[in-house]
């Protein structure tokens, strides 16, 4: 999960570089720093998920007739 970070918040600063090539765009370090967070958001959610269905989800508990 590290490693998947690392990775997009390397092409978010490669994005970023890239900018100034384009004439009407201008690199920033705080839509770097967004690019970061969004990617930590997606990792830590899809971690999430990956651990939940490889664990399996138990159907007795999602039916359950606690009243």
């Amino acid at each position: 999960m590290i490693t998947t970070f690392f990775i997009a918040s390397g092409l978010g600063a490669v994005d970023e570089l890239l900018q100034f090539l384009v004439p009407t765009r201008d690199p920033s370090f705080d839509d770097w720093l967004v690019d970061c967070f969004g990617s930590m958001i997606a990792v830590v959610l899809l971690g999430i998920l990956v651990g939940l269905f490889s664990k399996g989800i138990d159907e007795s508990n999602l039916n359950s007739d606690d009243d």
